[in-house]
């Protein structure tokens, strides 16, 4: 039936990630003297918590990476990677539903005003909505008008 066809492309799915997930982890705690590489599995291993639904390991791995970005390097060269970790750390906390933290994000990926570039484009979007949706709940309507404008 469909539903056996769906379940064991599920399992199927889920155990490519797992596998995926515990390479990742390894691979970045071996990769420690590689500050960049190192970054970027994190994001990469938050990413995939995000796909398998798991926000609250995504935010783990996400912040890992910005200390990460920000122990190698202090000279501001890799802005756009941290504002877009910044920006999925955000995301992360909004789907768990901690949206103090997710605004903190968000804000903090704004002062870095680097969304001309066009890598930051879907993200910053996202980040728009995402931010006029906790305005909206916040009651704050005018500043949720803002940021959907934005959007």
């Amino acid at each position: 039936s469909d539903c056996h066809v769906l379940l064991e492309d599920y399992i199927q799915v889920k155990r490519y990630l797992d596998g995926a997930l515990e390479l990742l982890q390894n691979s970045s705690r071996q990769l420690y003297r590689h500050k960049e590489k190192q970054a970027y599995l994190q994001a990469k291993l938050g990413d995939n918590f995000m796909r398998l639904g798991e926000p609250i390991k995504a935010v783990d791995a996400y912040e890992d990476a910005l200390v990460t970005y920000f122990d190698y390097d202090r000279n501001e060269e890799k802005i756009k990677d941290r504002t877009s970790v910044l920006i999925r750390l955000g995301h992360a906390h909004f789907v768990a539903r901690v949206y103090d933290n997710a605004l903190g994000c968000y804000i903090r990926a704004r002062e870095l005003d680097v969304f001309h570039d066009k890598r930051l484009i879907n993200e910053s979007i996202q980040m728009y909505v995402n931010m006029g949706l906790i305005y909206q709940d916040l009651g704050n309507y005018k500043e949720a008008a803002l940021f959907f404008d934005k959007a």
